[in-house]
């Protein structure tokens, strides 16, 4: 869970320092997120998010079946932002730059 913490804390922490609003996120090699990962995002990082003025998510699809189900939950518990899947980065940056 560290690693997803690390990660995710540092991504906020960018989130803050430049008022981002838009979020690029590669998973296709992503692990399944342990349950305690998945709460302490939810409860604890979605909020902060959020609050710090994120609003837009495109992520790069997961080859894991199981790991596209743990985002799917993740996503469907944090209302206050729109989230595209994508194939590949390229797709995901060019819908992201179609925001404000």
């Amino acid at each position: 869970m560290a690693t997803i913490q690390e990660s995710l804390e540092v991504g906020l922490k960018i989130v803050v320092e430049k008022s981002a609003t838009r979020w690029v996120t590669d998973t296709r090699d992503m692990a399944v997120m342990p349950p305690e990962a998945q709460k302490w995002t939810n409860e604890s990082w979605w909020p902060r998010a959020l609050a710090a003025g994120f609003r837009w998510l495109a992520i790069v699809m997961p080859k894991s079946v199981v790991s596209k189900m743990a985002i799917d939950r993740s996503l469907d518990k944090n209302a206050g932002h729109e989230t595209q899947f994508f194939g590949d980065v390229e797709e995901a940056i060019a819908w992201l730059k179609t925001k404000p």
